[in-house]
């Protein structure tokens, strides 16, 4: 019984060694953990050219309406973003009908509402 389990005990030390130092798959791995960063930087400054090309209206000093749509009466609706971290009011804007936008529904050149 001693000598059964002295042979047990260094196969399964010789499979150890052997399954954690000739892994042949390594390499690719670290290649592809490396490349994932760049893959990630890539597609992110993809999703951002694609998304300022949509419809976006430069509202001067680094601020551009996004198009939200149009209301019930066909009026178009925007949103403010910023091109860098300031923080910009969340709230639908409207056309001015002189270039510019504002908040007041009622003020904006729009269909009147009902």
């Amino acid at each position: 019984m001693a000598f059964n389990l002295a042979a047990l005990r260094l196969t399964l030390r010789v499979n150890m060694e052997t399954d954690v130092t000739s892994r042949p798959d390594l390499p690719v791995m670290r290649q592809l953990l490396w490349m994932l960063p760049l893959i990630l930087v890539l597609s992110a400054c993809k999703g951002e050219q694609a998304e300022r090309e949509t419809g976006f209206v430069p509202a001067g000093d680094g601020i551009a309406m996004k198009p939200l749509g149009e209301d019930s009466t066909g009026c178009p609706m925007y949103q403010p973003i910023a091109s860098d971290d300031r923080m910009v009011v969340q709230a639908i804007h409207y056309p001015d009908g002189q270039g510019g936008f504002t908040m007041d529904r009622l003020a904006a050149d729009c269909p009147a509402i009902n």
